[in-house]
């Protein structure tokens, strides 16, 4: 990672998008709604494990398509597309400010950034870029790979905070 004055964390938003697949693959991941219509209403991604004994368009029928999950930012304006700012390859990391490490992103953090976050992720930005002319330029891992972390509030309230690497 670059000196620790050349990095912040810029709030995000996590989002889903359903594709249509030629076929079925074990490790594909989908959405349920539980509790529809309720006060304990939520989402929750679940990936599949092993290979339906049900023919694929039951299968979809039931469960629904397959998703991908993309780090976006919201235009205020909901005739416009969100920008995207990551695909699913490259997400790979959120790091774990209680540990100082970085852990590989797997569902169960996409899980909880969705339900306990609603969706709003920090992405590890490439500060000078970002204050000198809005460009955003994610800070990757060694492996080219973008870092996440859940939200928090810094001393200032804002919705960035530098991170603090050593």
């Amino acid at each position: 990672m670059n000196d620790d004055d050349d990095v912040t964390w810029l709030l995000a938003s996590l989002k889903t998008s359903f594709y249509q697949p030629e076929e079925i693959q074990i490790g594909m991941w989908f959405i349920n709604s539980l509790y529809p219509g309720t006060d304990r209403e939520f989402v929750e991604i679940w990936e599949l494990t092993e290979l339906p004994d049900e023919d694929q368009d039951s299968f979809f029928a039931k469960n629904g398509f397959p998703i991908n999950v993309m780090i976006v930012f919201e235009n205020e304006n909901p005739d416009e597309l969100d920008d995207v700012i990551a695909y699913p390859e490259d997400l790979g990391f959120i790091f774990n400010p209680d540990i100082e490490l970085l852990e590989k992103l797997n569902i169960k953090h996409i899980n909880t950034i969705i339900q306990d976050y609603e969706g709003d992720v920090f992405i590890l930005i490439n500060k000078s870029e970002y204050y000198y002319d809005g460009t955003i330029l994610p800070e990757l891992a060694s492996d080219q790979l973008m870092i996440l972390c859940y939200p928090f509030e810094n001393d200032d309230g804002d919705d960035e905070e530098e991170l603090i690497v050593e």
